[in-house]
């Protein structure tokens, strides 16, 4: 590891949580193999990340050489794009862009400092970055912070037009076979492909990153090999060898690597007062709901959800954002805490990796965003699944029906989902207390011992990061 003492790698995430976290736990990855790491945020997220930089007790670099700059953009996102934000999406889209020069300035000042740049990895959907590294004469690589399906209906956007089979026709069922190394029906396209979402950011927006795919040496995809083989192996033969998974990045129990003092990174603060409460809670018992950073719901769809939760009489804790229900009826809300507070505890944030390595979580009712599911996953939890937006439908289909740790609520989605209420209670009851659940269960936990054994020294992920980082030591 020592000749590796002088590499220089530039991080570059998207500025929205499920982007920078997991970018964040690569620098740490990097830095565990002596890379000096650079991480460069929009002005809003890197004051935020300072704000833990100058504790003590620094939960991001943990001591490693990983630095932080920022770049100013139009937009304050300083919980990372979120439902304060959904509307404006356009308009972040072409804030992406206009940092374009700027960003290449700074990649150039950044190399001049020293020590040199060896590569400038970004975020796929980062629609300046690729370009700025060109533009300043470095080396580009790409980071896919979701799972080697999503990335390869991604990658094959140009057919699926020519196709005609995006943007996705509401009701069109056809099996599409031509995208290499899987089958999947119109509906399981991400949902952002789909008709009246992909007008949104449009045709124009997914060709131009198509584009990148030439721009890149690397193509570091935040999954696992043995949870999508035919995927990568697919994805290998297409885009070549360096097309490889890195996951899980995040710190995992059981890892054989030295992780101490690793912690959980959060852009919002998490109210940890749960943490306690989860102590006192029996084994498996508590159901964690999150349903992440964006995702939003109705009032009627919280109502029905909240009551089949209390009809299951299941333990939970729910973390429930400002502003993630639409038109909330406080009335409603504080009758149903006040009806289920023996039970159930309400948060604002939380710091779910601790949660879901709990001994006390049973299974986790989730949005299917992928961090969250690649998480649930690595920790051996069960997930009942409510896909709304983005990807998450794609997600949804590869883990909960490909993989077998789960189910999904039969009409789920965005503002119109309605998961009724005798659902709710019927699959709650089923993955907590069911034959069902113990088999779900099982199928978890043989999937996290994948995980683990993909992220410790000799697995397949870290095997591949090293590498990367030796590719770029040569």
């Amino acid at each position: 590891m020592g000749s590796h003492k002088k590499l220089h790698v530039v991080l570059i995430p998207l500025p929205a949580q499920g982007h920078v976290i997991p970018i964040i736990y690569l620098a740490r990855k990097l830095a565990l193999l002596g890379v000096t790491v650079t991480i460069i945020n929009v002005d809003s997220i890197h004051e935020t990340l300072q704000q833990s930089w100058k504790s003590e007790d620094n939960p991001v670099s943990n001591g490693h050489d990983i630095r932080l700059e920022s770049i100013s953009m139009d937009l304050q996102v300083p919980n990372g794009f979120d439902e304060k934000n959904f509307d404006a999406q356009a308009a972040f889209c072409e804030a992406i862009f206009r940092m374009e020069d700027p960003l290449a300035e700074l990649l150039s000042r950044i190399d001049r400092d020293g020590p040199r740049v060896a590569c400038v990895v970004s975020d796929f959907y980062h629609l300046s970055a690729p370009h700025a590294a060109k533009k300043a004469g470095l080396a580009g690589a790409s980071f896919w912070p979701g799972n080697a399906t999503w990335a390869a209906i991604e990658f094959h956007v140009p057919k699926l037009l020519e196709m005609g089979d995006v943007p996705v026709k509401a009701g069109d069922e056809k099996l599409i076979s031509y995208i290499p190394g899987m089958e999947i029906r119109s509906q399981d396209i991400p949902v952002f492909m789909h008709d009246g979402e992909f007008q949104k950011t449009g045709e124009e927006q997914s060709l131009y990153r198509s584009k990148r795919i030439a721009l890149d040496s690397w193509f570091l995809i935040n999954s696992v090999h043995d949870i999508e083989p035919r995927i990568f192996e697919a994805m290998r033969e297409g885009f070549g060898e360096n097309f490889v998974p890195v996951g899980p990045l995040f710190p995992l129990k059981g890892e054989a690597i030295d992780s101490t003092g690793l912690q959980e990174v959060n852009l919002r603060t998490p109210d940890e007062s749960c943490l306690p409460w989860l102590d006192e809670r029996d084994r498996g018992s508590v159901l964690y709901v999150s349903f992440g950073s964006i995702s939003f719901m109705t009032a009627k769809q919280f109502e029905e959800i909240a009551l089949g939760l209390e009809a299951s009489k299941v333990s939970f804790l729910w973390v429930i954002r400002s502003n993630s229900v639409l038109g909330m009826d406080e009335e409603f809300y504080k009758g149903f805490m006040s009806r289920t507070g023996g039970r159930g505890l309400f948060v604002r944030w939380a710091p779910q990796l601790e949660i879901l390595q709990h001994e006390s979580t049973g299974a986790f009712l989730t949005h299917c965003g992928w961090n969250s599911m690649l998480e649930s996953l690595a920790c051996g939890v069960p997930m009942l699944g409510w896909p709304s937006m983005f990807e998450q439908n794609t997600n949804a289909k590869l883990v909960l029906e490909g993989e077998g740790v789960g189910v999904a609520f039969s009409r789920s989605g965005g503002k119109d989902g309605f998961a009724p209420r005798e659902e709710v209670e019927e699959k709650v009851r089923a993955i907590m207390e069911g034959e069902q659940g113990r088999r779900l269960k099982a199928r978890a936990m043989e999937i996290r011992e994948l995980a683990v054994k993909a992220a410790s020294p000799g697995g397949s992920s870290h095997t591949n990061l090293k590498k990367f980082v030796e590719s770029l030591a040569s």
